[in-house]
Formats: C-alpha cells, sequence, structure tokens
C-alpha cells in the first residue's frame, strides 16, 4: 500500500465530502427553530420588542417555545463532534525509515575494504577564538567504518539492496520521510574525502554552525553523535541533508535538488562524484486505523441529529413564519393591531413607537437601517409632520445589522491574521515566493512544516480541526448576511412589481421558497466557496501520525514516531484568498442599491407587519399578486400596504399612516 500520497487524498477526499455532506445541516434546520409563530410575534410586538423574520437569528429564541430551543441546542452540539471527530475516525498512519548513507567505493563493495587514508587524522588543538584546548572526537573515524561494514553484512544477509542510478538515488531519498527505502551505500570513485569528525570548542556556537578546516564546530557542551553526519532521523529537517553535505560544497542546498537530479554528474555528496547507489528496499507498512471512540461519539452525536431532524419535521409549527412571504401573508389575512398607521416607516422608528406606546424597556436593535425619515427621536415622537414620504437610496449593505457586519468583519479579521502568522512562520527563513509554496504543497507533510507539541491523540485532533469548525460557523453568519440582503432585494421590488408571495408552504398562487434559502445566483457560488475554504483549512493544519521504524529491524520505534499537526503554507494562502473573496463578494453587494420606492423594512417583523394592514375589501390578498403602495388617502392623508387592487406610488412630501 502507498504510504504518504494515499494518507494526503484520503484525508482530502474525507474532508471535502464532509463539508457538503454535513457543514449545512445547521443552517438549513437552525433558521426553522429560530422562526416565531404569528402568536410569538404577536407577543412580542405587545411588549414592545420586534423579531427577525426569513434569517437565523439569536434573539429569536428568547421568543420562542422552550422545546424548538431544545431542538436548536441539540442540533448545533451535536454538529460540534462531527466537526471534530468525523474525519478522524479512520486515519492513516504512514511510514518513515532510520536509515544510514555511507560513501563507499567499489573496492569496499567488493571486499569490505574501507579505504580509510583521506580521512582527517585524530589530534588534540587549538582553535585562534578558543579559551582552552580543543578534544577532537578519536573514534568518528572508526565509528563510520563499523556503520558501513554492517550495512555491507545486512545487505548480504538479507539480500534487499538493489542497484540504482546517482539520479534514480538522489531522486528517491531526497524527501523527509522515506517510506520505501532504507540504509545506502553511495558508491564514490575516487576515494572518500570528507572529514567525519567534529571540534569541541569551549566558545559558545550553534550546533553545526561553522566550520574550521573541514571540521564542524560545536560548543564543548554539546554531545556529539557520531551518526550526526550520515544517519538520517525523520524527527530532524532536513532528514536528507547528507545529500548535501554544506560542509564541502557551500554552493549546495537541500531546496534545490531537481539541478541535480537532472544533471547527476553534478551530485557530490560528501564532496565526490556518485557512480551508483546500493539502496535497501524495505515493504511499507500503511496503516488504516480505526478509533472506536471517536465512531462512539460521531455515531452518537448523528443520533442525536437524526432525532432532532425528526422532531423538528414531526411538531413542526406550520405557523411559524419561515421567510418574509410567510409574514406577509399572515399579516394579511390578520394585520396586527399594534403597528397600524406606522406604514411607511423604517424600522428602528417603528421600534421606538412600539416601546413608547408598550412601555417596553428593549433598546434600539442597531439594525443599521438607513431611515426613509429624516428626523430626530423627539420630532417623530411629537410631530405628525415626520410621517410625510421622503425617497431615498438604499443601498444592500443598508439592509443588514450594524453588528452583524461588525461581528462578520472581526471574524475575519482574526482568522487573516491567524492564517497570515501561520503562513511565515512556516515559511520562517525561507522566501516567501512561488516556489517555496510548491515546495510545501497543498497538504503535504514535508518535515518543516510540523508544529512541535506534545499531546494526546484526542488533543491533537481538537487542534486539527478547530479552524474548520470555526469557519463552519462563520459561514453560518456569513450567510445570514447575504439573505439579508437578498431580503431587502425581494422586498422592495414588490414596490414595482406585483407578483405572488414566496412561502414556505404555499397556497393558490403562492410560490415555494428557495431549496437553498437564497436564489441559486448567490446560494450556490457561497456554497462552493465556503465548502472550498473549509476544505482548505482541513489541508491549512492537519494531523500528522508517522510511524518511524528503525534501521536493523525495521520495528516501530514509539519514543522517535510522530504524532503532531502539520500546516501547509500554499493551503493558508489559498484560504486567505477565497475568504477574503467571500468578504469581498458581500461588500460588493452592499454597494447595490434597491429598487426605490418602499421603506426598506428587510426582516424586521414590525415593518413587515406594518406595511400589511390592507384595505377591507381585499381579503384575499395573501393568495393572489401584490404589489405595495398607496391604496387609498383620507383627509389629506394616504395610506400604503400590500394589496391584490391597483396601487399608486407614495408621493413624496405627503403624509401617510
Amino acid at each position: 500500500m502507498g504510504g504518504e500520497p494515499l494518507s494526503v487524498c484520503a484525508r482530502d477526499w474525507n474532508n471535502l465530502l464532509r463539508e457538503l455532506r454535513n457543514g449545512k445541516v445547521v443552517e438549513y434546520l437552525a433558521p426553522c427553530l429560530g422562526s416565531p409563530t404569528r402568536k410569538e410575534v404577536d407577543a412580542a410586538h405587545a411588549k414592545g420588542k420586534i423579531l427577525d423574520v426569513g434569517i437565523l437569528s439569536i434573539q429569536n429564541l428568547n421568543a420562542v417555545s422552550r422545546e424548538r430551543k431544545f431542538l436548536w441546542a441539540g442540533l448545533v452540539i451535536s454538529a460540534l463532534p462531527l466537526h471534530f471527530l468525523y474525519n478522524s475516525v479512520l486515519f492513516l498512519t504512514t511510514q518513515a525509515n532510520i536509515y544510514s548513507a555511507i560513501p563507499v567505493d567499489e573496492r569496499f563493495v567488493r571486499t569490505g575494504y574501507f579505504n580509510t587514508s583521506s580521512l582527517h587524522a585524530v589530534a588534540i588543538t587549538t582553535l585562534p577564538h578558543a579559551s582552552s584546548p580543543v578534544v577532537i572526537e578519536s573514534d568518528s573515524a572508526q565509528h563510520l567504518v563499523n556503520t558501513a561494514k554492517s550495512i555491507r553484512d545486512k545487505f548480504n544477509e538479507t539480500n534487499r539492496p538493489r542497484q540504482i542510478s546517482a539520479a534514480d538515488c538522489l531522486r528517491a531519498y531526497s524527501t523527509q520521510y522515506v517510506s520505501s527505502r532504507g540504509d545506502v551505500l553511495i558508491v564514490q570513485s575516487p576515494p572518500v574525502s570528507q572529514p567525519l569528525v567534529y571540534i569541541k570548542t569551549s566558545d559558545r556556537v550553534e550546533e553545526s554552525s561553522d566550520t574550521i578546516g573541514g571540521y564542524t564546530v560545536v560548543d564543548e557542551m554539546t554531545p556529539v553523535p557520531k551518526e550526526m553526519i550520515y544517519q538520517s532521523q525523520p524527527r530532524s529537517y532536513p532528514s536528507y541533508e547528507w545529500t548535501c553535505s554544506p560542509r564541502v560544497n557551500k554552493t549546495c542546498s537541500v531546496d534545490h535538488q531537481q539541478q541535480y537530479i537532472d544533471n547527476p554528474l553534478t551530485w557530490k555528496p560528501y564532496g565526490q562524484s556518485v557512480q551508483y547507489c546500493l539502496s535497501e528496499e524495505v515493504p511499507e507498512q500503511c496503516q488504516l486505523n480505526f478509533s472506536l471512540l471517536f465512531a462512539v461519539v460521531v455515531v452518537i452525536s448523528n443520533f442525536v441529529k437524526v432525532v432532532c431532524m425528526f422532531l423538528i419535521l414531526w411538531r413542526h409549527d406550520k405557523s411559524a413564519l419561515i421567510t418574509i412571504g410567510d409574514a406577509i401573508g399572515s399579516f394579511l389575512d390578520h394585520p396586527d393591531p399594534h403597528t397600524r398607521g406606522l406604514c411607511i416607516l423604517p424600522p428602528h422608528l417603528i421600534q421606538l413607537l412600539l416601546e413608547r406606546r408598550q412601555g417596553g424597556s428593549q433598546g434600539a436593535p442597531g439594525s443599521g437601517f438607513a431611515p426613509a425619515i429624516v428626523t430626530t427621536k423627539n420630532d417623530f415622537l411629537n410631530d405628525p409632520k415626520s410621517r410625510q414620504w421622503r425617497p431615498g437610496v438604499r443601498r444592500w449593505w443598508h439592509a443588514v445589522a450594524i453588528s452583524r457586519w461588525l461581528l462578520c468583519s472581526f471574524l475575519y479579521l482574526v482568522m487573516f491574521l491567524i492564517a497570515i502568522i501561520f503562513y511565515f512562520e512556516g515559511l520562517h527563513g525561507q522566501s516567501t515566493g512561488w516556489s517555496s509554496l510548491s515546495h510545501f504543497g497543498i497538504g503535504d507533510v514535508v518535515g518543516n512544516n510540523i508544529i512541535t507539541m506534545n499531546n494526546s491523540m484526542f488533543a491533537t485532533v481538537i487542534i486539527a480541526n478547530l479552524p474548520q469548525v470555526i469557519i463552519s460557523y462563520i459561514y453560518v453568519l456569513f450567510n445570514s448576511l447575504y439573505t439579508c440582503m437578498v431580503v431587502g432585494r425581494e422586498w422592495t421590488q414588490f414596490a414595482t412589481n406585483r407578483k405572488t408571495l414566496r412561502v414556505s408552504s404555499p397556497v393558490g398562487a403562492q410560490r415555494s421558497t428557495y431549496w437553498l434559502q437564497l436564489p441559486y445566483r448567490y446560494s450556490v457560488p457561497l456554497i462552493i466557496s465556503s465548502s472550498l475554504l473549509a476544505w482548505l483549512a482541513s489541508q491549512s493544519l492537519f494531523m500528522v501520525k508517522i510511524n518511524v521504524l528503525d534501521d536493523y529491524t525495521r520495528t516501530v520505534q514509539a519514543d522517535k514516531s510522530i504524532l503532531s499537526c502539520g500546516y501547509s503554507p500554499g493551503a493558508i494562502v489559498l484560504a486567505i484568498i477565497v475568504g477574503t473573496l467571500i468578504m469581498l463578494g458581500a461588500a460588493l453587494l452592499g454597494l447595490r442599491t434597491y429598487t426605490p420606492g418602499m421603506p426598506l423594512a428587510a426582516t424586521c417583523s414590525a415593518a413587515i407587519s406594518a406595511a400589511c394592514h390592507a384595505p377591507e375589501d381585499d381579503p384575499d390578498a395573501a393568495v393572489l399578486p401584490v404589489q405595495w403602495g398607496v391604496v387609498s388617502v383620507k383627509d389629506g392623508i394616504g395610506h400604503c400596504c400590500f394589496s391584490s387592487k391597483l396601487v399608486a406610488p407614495p408621493i413624496p412630501g405627503q403624509m401617510y399612516a
């Protein structure tokens, strides 16, 4: 079974399918539970309060029944474990081998004789900048010889080596986690000329940070591992540094291996050209793991969600005002006396008047609507002339509460800043160009994109899936933002077009609501972009589980295996772009202007109610094509509402009630 590529592919499709299957359940069902019934709307208006119609609104939960509150909570809470654990019930563990890469000559391959004549002699010396004598490790060369002979003997016993060309050798080992190959003998000619000893100095220097006369200088307090030069450790990046030892060839870089693959003669590990390699073939042990605990949690969460969905369908109140069409139809059939005479007032002024009439204490909802009447609070409450119709230009952003705009903008900025921090942290010390991003790929593990942490499996899964959970719930907010603007468009079109109401349960000539809440030209791009963003988030931060096999028995070394989170700068950049496009799309839509001719009620229950006091001779208006406009004028004061009869547009300066 393939190793890392299969793991990445399986994780990618699993995350994408999860977002398409599960990510939108809350968005579709939660608004139904938060939609008030006509009885609940009347009760709120009687208390001087308003409710939202047609969008997911947290404030509506204060007005709905206790049963629907519990169902709403069950639906939202049951979605959390699915977001966090669903794609971790089955997960792949990939493999990485510890191996040694030893430079030898043809004579060693045939006879086992290792020519050490070109290795540096063992001595005690003092460096110019050292404060005390320096001891050169005396057994490095012998350790190298012993390791080379051990590998040759293993090859002879197991018959697992394979001769490969220099280009194939470099291609196979120029990766952080090697799963199908192990120890390798690099056959070079002439004999190896590589200093494989270390100098210890009392001066504080970083490990392998300097070279003097070919020796590697390290701190005297730092243990010198004999395998430091030629043994590959998956936990150390880059594990394939031996392919391009900077102590011999200063122009060599492990980040530009392709040039050596294209021209193998220029590849000189340990200072010499490579004739060929003897490479150990290792069976891959990619594992498909099943987490019983996560599976149980996911099954329970799905059961709770299904029960909630069943109860919603079984106990669904047909009188719930899910769309503005539902609200218009209900108020046309049974007008609300609390909003009589307020037909052209904007929502925030209707809110103030309801509070004054009912002695309510609820503050202004901060809806951010552009007022149709330019006046102060006191003028509005005392001067009837303030009810004169004064049309004005209203943009789409006026239909969205200022608090909702601020919340969406704040969450976008927070996620943007976090993504930028991870991006630059991931490319720390490297170029930030596209070449560096292509090195990381999308959701790939390359060694230097793993977060160092010692967490349990559960904690790692939670951290890896946290961005997806946050983005999923941010999507719900952005969907409500888009819905507010589109609902405002549907509302204002009644000023110039006569059409039937779009309701959740059509009767007569009424139309059914949109399957995806919004018109397809808005909902489809939004769903695709949000699903793509959630998928990119899953590739930006993801769980990494790698079993490290030792270099002799090829058994898993638990203490050296890797369980952590990886991050992908390339996926982060793409996630930033998609998230910015979603935010930019909302901002650009907000600049559009609504059809003039009627007050902007949007989702405000009281403003919708105020526009639905139809004439007594129009009892069936709710099931017929309707239009908003002036239906009567009495004593110089007109009245505007929805009606199936002939209506006229309001006249600027004319008073309406």
